[in-house]
């Protein structure tokens, strides 16, 4: 579980890399840019999902209080 989350922070952050790549290249087509947010938005709602699903089903146990 903690290897799936990672993964996915890994990627949010390359894409966020990616779009600060594009957004700084003076004659790039604004698509890609375009591209990289929705795919940092698309990996941020599946790890959000995961998180919630993985705490519902148990597999993330809640913090005593």
């Amino acid at each position: 579980m903690k290897t799936v989350v990672l993964l996915l922070l890994l990627a949010i952050v390359a894409s966020l890399a990616s779009g600060l790549f594009f957004l700084t290249k003076k004659n790039d087509d604004p698509t890609r840019l375009l591209r990289s947010l929705q795919i940092r938005v698309v990996l941020s709602i599946m790890l959000v999902a995961l998180l919630i699903s993985a705490y519902f089903f148990g597999w993330i146990p809640p913090v005593p209080q």
